[in-house]
């Protein structure tokens, strides 16, 4: 009757069995990567374009939006860092195929059916009619 509860404290599994994880677990060092590129490539374009531009409020507006995108490039889209997204939308949209339910058809002259001669004899006296008839 005089039983103590037992605490067990279980740690995280912080990295677990996959490599490269950092920062406690939230991220991988590919996705770190990644946002560092995304972060220095806007300063790039904010200095390409403030040697063009000299409006210091557009080049900061690129700051922040290369900001943004490495924050979201540091958490990734499902699991999987922003590289391998816009290589999959890449590729879609290199390999997409345009299906048509209905293929035109082709527009076939109309001839008489003729069963005998005839009616053969017939239709060639309204043809040579009509073709008289119009000259």
């Amino acid at each position: 009757m005089n039983e103590k509860p037992t605490l067990i404290y279980i740690p995280p599994n912080v990295g677990g069995g996959s490599k490269g994880i950092s920062i406690g677990g939230i991220t991988t060092v590919r996705n770190l990567l990644e946002a560092f590129a995304a972060f220095m490539f806007s300063l790039l374009v904010m200095l390409i374009v403030k040697t063009i531009i000299p409006i210091s409020l557009l080049s900061w507006i690129i700051v922040f939006v290369g900001l943004g995108f490495a924050f979201f490039c540091v958490m990734g889209v499902n699991g999987e860092p922003m590289s391998v997204l816009l290589l999959n939308i890449i590729s879609y949209n290199n390999r997409r195929i345009f299906v048509t339910l209905r293929p035109p058809m082709p527009v076939k002259e109309e001839k008489p059916v003729v069963t005998t001669k005839f009616e053969q004899k017939i239709q060639d006296l309204i043809l040579k009619n009509k073709k008289g008839g119009d000259q």
